[in-house]
């Protein structure tokens, strides 16, 4: 499978397939830099993090640059790039100049490519997370964590380490999250723990911070049947969520090994502790908002990929007619972002992080989540389903939470799943084969409603 992303045919964005061809932006960064860089430094490497395609309306991406000088020797530097149509790229160019930018040594802060309709800004240059150039000086990091722990962590003596802290992930305009060591100093010994610090555009992380503490206190962590991160406490006025770290391995990392079906009957249970704790929060899921966001999937398909509209809208009227036919009940606490980089394990416990949109709705809505990521990656190896995998899944949920899932019910949100996530996402993040990719998605999310052979496999019973 190649890792080319391929542009789609977007008149309104002409020079994005330049943009998702990170050798070409490596060569438009170096250009840039030798015509506009306060200081000379060569491009090694340019690779993209992070992609927020709107078609027809403009595309936001994220790229870390490998850079080399004779100061610094090798460094990573992250520059984001807002596509836009020409006129509205000179207006946003205008109105950005009277942000208050932070300088950067080998750019200016906000640059106009005007031949390519492209707005280049220097990290921490972003014009929704205000507090990142603050943040991304160590000492006001250190000052910030200090006054979020006091005058110390549960009487622990505290101090924070004075090497450089590390950018984990940038969303550009949406969030950024750091790493900073924790010096603990008690009775005598030293150690050195890592905590996190998330800031976002929004002031969501002070309900995040909430839910995070009605779950770090719930009877399903303190058994051991799931775990969370602790939740450290929440600066306002930056925005910023504290947590500790966890020391252990994402899922992502163990399927990419083939993960046996004993992890399988791991996570369904620690999925299933979190579905039936009780947790405060304002959101609901619904099957209406399910239903819209079908609908919005298959004419967002019809609208950039025209030759798979038809296929799009065969599924979509197949799920809107046995939609009628399930009882939705908001039964269960989900975490609202679940796939395999938030499930972190190790050999007591399973971890669930990044709880940004814990919400309430139907527990199976969550668990097909989980099943369609499967067999996105399935696809992506142009492979078969892993059937008995999910079965495991399966019942090792209904095990923990003491029900039987009705398996017609089970297929429609699975392919539900594939439709408004696994098929919405190869397109607003552009996916590497994305185009490849999405047949093989529409294919295997028909036959799953149609398939009696799939029914079949998942109906077969696990022993857990």
């Amino acid at each position: 499978m190649t890792s080319l992303r391929q542009a789609p045919n977007d008149r309104v964005l002409p020079h994005l397939a330049r943009a998702l061809d990170a050798t070409v932006m490596a060569g438009l960064f170096q250009h840039h830099i030798d015509a506009r860089a306060r200081r000379s430094a060569h491009v090694q490497s340019c690779a993209i993090e992070r992609i927020k395609y709107r078609p027809g309306r403009n595309c936001v991406l994220g790229y870390r640059v490998r850079m080399i000088d004779a100061r610094r020797g090798a460094f990573d530097h992250r520059l984001y790039v807002g596509l836009y149509p020409a006129a509205d790229a000179r207006a946003r160019f205008d109105r950005a100049q009277q942000e208050a930018n932070a300088p950067c040594e080998f750019l200016p802060a906000i640059s106009l490519i005007e031949p390519f309709d492209m707005i280049v800004r220097s990290f921490p240059n972003d014009p929704k997370l205000h507090a990142l150039p603050h943040l991304v000086d160590h000492a006001n990091m250190r000052h910030a964590l200090g006054e979020t722990l006091g005058l110390g962590d549960c009487g622990e003596r505290t101090a924070i380490a004075d090497g450089p802290f590390e950018v984990i992930t940038y969303f550009p305009e949406h969030s950024c999250t750091f790493a900073i060591d924790r010096t603990l100093r008690r009775a005598g010994t030293t150690t050195i723990d890592r905590v996190y610090a998330k800031t976002r555009h929004d002031d969501a992380g002070a309900a995040t911070f909430d839910v995070m503490h009605q779950l770090w206190h719930s009877s399903a962590r303190r058994e051991g049947r799931v775990g969370y991160a602790r939740p450290l406490g929440y600066n306002a006025s930056l925005r910023l969520l504290w947590q500790d770290g966890i020391d252990a391995v994402p899922l992502s990392r163990l399927l990419d090994g083939a993960a046996d079906l004993a992890t399988w009957r791991r996570v369904g249970t620690a999925v299933a502790a979190l579905h039936d704790t009780l947790a405060s929060t304002r959101r609901e899921q619904t099957m209406a908002q399910l239903l819209v966001e079908l609908n919005e999937t298959a004419d967002l398909v019809a609208r950039v990929v025209p030759e798979l509209a038809a296929r799009a809208m065969q599924l979509l009227d197949a799920l809107n007619e046995r939609a009628s036919g399930f009882d939705f009940q908001l039964d269960a606490t989900l975490h609202g972002d679940l796939h395999s980089n938030n499930i972190l394990m190790d050999a007591q416990r399973v971890y669930l992080i990044d709880l940004e949109r814990v919400t309430r709705g139907a527990g199976l809505v969550e668990l097909s989540s989980l099943l369609a990521e499967a067999a996105y990656r399935a696809c992506l190896l142009g492979q078969t389903v892993d059937w008995p995998a999910a079965q495991t899944l399966i019942s090792a949920y209904e095990h923990a939470r003491g029900l039987r899932l009705n398996r017609d019910e089970v297929c429609w949100h699975l392919s539900a799943s594939l439709l408004r996530e696994r098929v919405r996402r190869c397109i607003t993040s552009l996916k590497p084969s994305w185009l490849v990719i999405l047949p093989r998605l529409l294919a295997i999310a028909r036959a799953i409603l149609e398939d009696s052979a799939v029914l079949h496999q998942l109906r077969q019973r696990t022993t857990i």
